[in-house]
């Protein structure tokens, strides 16, 4: 029966058999029950051979089986309860993210009117300074005009005076000779 349980896989646990007085008390029912009777002579062969009724039935692998389940049931409980954990704390933690994320949308939008405020002032301040620098030439070209007008009239100045000069110097000398 051992190396029929190993052959089949099967694990040995802890067995609980009947004491002689239990088996006979076992033994006494089954004889005298009008619905177990005609079993007897079965029960008499696996109490005699230590066999299991179970093990002769092939449940125990089924119950071995039950066990494994259940034990990989309590294991999915608890892993839903870590879970379950999980998405309460997620949770818990997306009603801030929210608040974050729609401070973050404003900040984004801010910061974009920003950026094309600052581009307008820009814009502004080249056309300003285009201005001031039309403004700037045309002054400076009328100062230009104004310089060669005056450079004109300083040399016609300049001229005169040396005509004056000679005509000066002509009167001194025709003063002389009448002296």
């Amino acid at each position: 029966m051992a190396e029929l349980k190993k052959n089949l896989g099967m694990k040995t646990g802890v067995r609980h058999a009947l004491t002689i007085p239990q088996q006979r008390a076992f033994m006494e029912y089954i004889a005298t029950h009008p619905i177990y009777y005609h079993w007897w002579p079965i029960f008499t062969v696996f109490l005699g051979t230590g066999c299991r009724i179970g093990e002769a039935a092939g449940i125990v692998k089924y119950r071995t089986r039950k066990e494994e389940a259940e034990k990989k049931l309590e294991s999915t409980k608890q892993n839903l309860v870590r879970i379950n954990d999980i998405v309460a704390e997620i949770e818990n933690q997306l009603g801030p993210l929210e608040m974050q994320a729609e401070k973050a949308k404003i900040f984004l939008g801010l910061r974009e009117k920003l950026k094309y405020l600052e581009i307008g002032l820009f814009i502004n301040g080249i056309e300003k300074n285009k201005i001031k620098l039309d403004e700037i030439k045309l002054s400076l070209e009328n100062m230009a005009e104004e310089l060669s007008n005056e450079e004109n009239n300083l040399s016609d100045m300049q001229s005169k005076k040396e005509k004056l000069k000679l005509l000066m110097n002509v009167l001194q000398l025709n003063n002389l000779k009448m002296k």
